[in-house]
């Protein structure tokens, strides 16, 4: 059992703390289901994701345990559709969820659903309607709050729950920020954190989802440049004096001889930005420790109609497609960051 179960964890049971929505007393606790695309699924094998709804009760960690322990998944997501319930109960399910590995996606997911939310290895929102709050936390038997004194455990309790919290969302990998916005609403109140605020805190998380591009000074220069959200890859699109233009991936997790043995295509040659870039116009290397590919593009010839490569099995075996499109580059930002990097060659 890891310190923050034994300590923080059983300490807010005994000190009785809860979150919940506005309508968590009038929810049914929460059943975990299957979900699927396909019409009249009801079993795990054809079952895409796991749907999570109701309020999360102190027995819905063990309920989960107990829901994949006895179905054969495949589905590896679950999928959240709840206004909230135990806070602990809600950090000791995203913890499982974490340790099992599954994914998670948010419908409506409020007060502690967020917490389990926090849980998964990959998060993302199922679409723009998706809301996802927090709010202060509170007791769920209250003492009297018109006493004028308190006593050392009133005013030490707060601070070791949010040392709880800190602990708990750090270990998840979010930005503390969270906790701080969720100051901002009280018990019958509730902080909606809208999509851009998710990726920006990394409450939402797709390690191969890529930013919006942007231009960067290099010398005398400029790039135009995007970095997955783990940051540890980017695309670049610049033009030396002596070399040309040139499309660029540089990821430090990747091999340079995956990157050399895809290098050759099936004869057509690697669509970049619109355009084909043929074998011999592709150079693989080791810089600093990340691997990197240099298509070399005519500027003439793109479209930045997008920025994707290793993904289209016309063009490359199966061996060379990227798992999980982690090359499907963003369009956000890239004709004007490109453009203006393709007039403005580094020297």
């Amino acid at each position: 059992m890891t310190f923050l179960r034994k300590s923080l964890v059983a300490f807010l049971i005994l000190a009785g703390f809860a979150l919940g929505g506005c309508n968590v007393a009038r929810a049914e606790k929460m059943r975990f289901t299957f979900g699927s695309d396909t019409p009249r699924c009801n079993d795990a094998a054809c079952a895409t994701w796991i749907n999570a709804r109701g309020v999360i009760t102190n027995e819905t960690p063990a309920d989960f345990i107990a829901f994949i322990d006895r179905n054969a998944l495949r589905a590896k997501t679950v999928r959240f559709d709840s206004p909230g319930g135990d806070l602990v109960a809600g950090m000791r399910l995203g913890e499982v969820i974490r340790v099992k590995k599954f994914d998670t996606e948010a419908i409506t997911c409020a007060s502690a659903c967020a917490y389990a939310f926090l849980g998964g290895v990959q998060r993302r929102f199922t679409s723009k309607q998706t809301r996802f709050g927090v709010h202060r936390f509170y007791r769920s038997k209250p003492r009297n709050p018109t006493l004028r004194h308190y006593s050392g455990e009133d005013l030490d309790t707060p601070q070791r729950l949010m040392a709880g919290l800190m602990l708990y969302a750090m270990k998840m990998g979010v930005d503390l920020r969270l906790l701080a916005m969720a100051t901002e609403a009280g018990p019958g109140e509730m902080r909606w954190i809208d999509a851009e605020e998710a990726r920006t805190l990394n409450v939402t998380y797709t390690p191969y989802t890529w930013d919006r591009w942007e231009i960067k000074p290099l010398g005398k220069g400029i790039i135009a440049i995007s970095q997955n959200q783990d940051k540890n890859a980017s695309m670049q699109i610049a033009c030396t004096k002596s070399e040309g233009a040139y499309f660029l991936i540089r990821d430090e997790r990747e091999n340079a001889g995956w990157f050399r043995q895809c290098q050759a295509t099936r004869g057509n040659g690697h669509p970049i930005l619109g355009a084909l870039v043929g074998d011999q116009d592709v150079v693989t290397r080791t810089s600093q420790d990340k691997a990197t590919i240099a298509f070399f593009i005519d500027p003439r010839k793109v479209t930045f109609s997008n920025a994707t490569v290793f993904a289209d099995p016309n063009t490359y075996g199966p061996s060379c497609i990227a798992p999980f499109d982690k090359y499907v580059g963003a369009t956000a930002g890239l004709k004007e960051a490109a453009q203006l990097a393709l007039r403005n060659c580094v020297e």
